[in-house]
């Protein structure tokens, strides 16, 4: 368990960790309502500061991209909404199947990206099972289950420091190709119709650098970046995202049967936990102190991926 101590200034090592960054959208903190209506505000003054006529959203199946889509049409209204999906052949089934759902109110256009990856060569760099793009999604999940299991339980760290195990290197390629080629055609998309491209990062994947520098930490505006993950769940669940949704196990749908929380080796609970009291000035003490270790170690090491971040207005980052 991580106790709280009595709290003390700890904001010098804090924004040596994360830039200038400071608390964020903490809805918590206020109302509801009020952090709607920021992000909105925000929304609506972003693409209109672009000159632009309406919003392209990726739509995954996830809770991020499920609210983003969700104030996007709340902003500028559903009519200048588009919703964009991109399943690949190594996608969840189900990814499809709730992202189809959640923008059945908007205008959707599926792109399948599987046959452009296939002549990339992308499907090389990862060989999970004979005929690949062929098998069922269920054989490949459990098979990467299984193979994840002999891994250390600080992959993701070490992935940040280019120290992945010889046999996994290739796979950076495999999974990042995936979001650049969606980023591309994103932008594609909405440069067709003078549309800007809404991003669906959250506070905690920036602090983390768990995103794809220029695939999905690329847009025109990033309108929850001010929000951890587990206030995105509380934020869906007020605005009226599908249950379904909101309790799916969070994954970045790249590499199959792989979730957030297997990569990142802890609950998004217990992250944002850390991270909130971090940023409030606690000092944290943690049995043994090694996820308080851990954490700290990442912020470090994922400086150079939170300045790849499209650059965000003041107003949803203080």
């Amino acid at each position: 368990m991580i106790a709280l101590s009595k709290p003390r200034n700890t904001s010098g090592e804090w924004r040596s960790m994360t830039g200038s960054l400071k608390i964020g959208l903490v809805i918590s903190g206020r109302d509801i309502m009020s952090t709607v209506e920021t992000i909105i505000r925000s929304i609506r003054k972003g693409v209109e500061g672009l000159g632009k006529d309406g919003a392209v959203v990726g739509v995954s199946g996830g809770v991020d991209s499920a609210v983003v889509l969700h104030l996007c049409q709340q902003a500028l209204g559903k009519d200048r909404v588009l919703a964009v999906i991109m399943p690949e052949y190594d996608s969840d089934p189900d990814s499809l199947r709730l992202a189809k759902q959640i923008s059945s109110e908007t205008a959707c256009q599926v792109i399948p990206i599987g046959p452009i990856l296939k002549r990339m060569g992308v499907y090389d760099y990862f060989k999970i099972v004979p005929f690949q793009t062929h098998v069922p999604y269920r054989v490949k999940s459990n098979y990467v289950q299984r193979m994840f299991k002999d891994l250390d339980d600080d992959v993701y760290l070490k992935f940040l420091k280019n120290n992945l195990p010889e046999r996994l290197k290739s796979s950076v390629a495999y999974f990042r190709s995936k979001n650049r080629i969606r980023m591309a055609i994103l932008f594609q998309k909405a440069e067709e119709i003078n549309y800007a491209v809404v991003g669906t990062i959250n506070r905690t994947e920036h602090l983390l650098g768990f995103f794809v520098p220029f695939g999905d930490g690329a847009a025109d505006i990033m309108p929850i970046v001010g929000l951890y993950k587990t206030e995105v769940r509380r934020l869906a669940e007020d605005i009226g995202i599908p249950r379904e949704i909101i309790m799916r196990p969070p994954s970045p749908d790249l590499i199959p049967g792989l979730t957030d929380e297997m990569i990142l080796g802890m609950s998004y609970d217990e992250i944002d936990q850390i991270l909130r009291s971090m940023a409030n000035g606690n000092d944290l003490k943690d049995e043994g102190g090694d996820r308080l270790k851990y954490i700290k170690e990442i912020l470090k090491v994922a400086e150079r991926a939170r300045s790849l971040l499209t650059p965000q207005p003041k107003e949803l980052l203080e």
